[in-house]
């Protein structure tokens, strides 16, 4: 699976030989709650497979 971003916006993916760090979206519903508030994101619903 391909790995990008789902910041508003955001157009980075894991490319190969290039660091650069992802972080997935937290699945405790109140942390995950307050990552897609500060991510103007609260309608997202792929936050299982979600990377930033």
């Amino acid at each position: 699976m391909v790995q990008s971003c789902s910041a508003v916006n955001c157009c980075n993916r894991r490319i190969k030989d290039v660091k650069m760090k992802f972080h997935r979206i937290p699945t405790d519903p109140n942390r995950r709650k307050l990552w897609l508030h500060a991510l103007r994101r609260e309608n997202y619903s792929h936050y299982k497979n979600g990377n930033l």
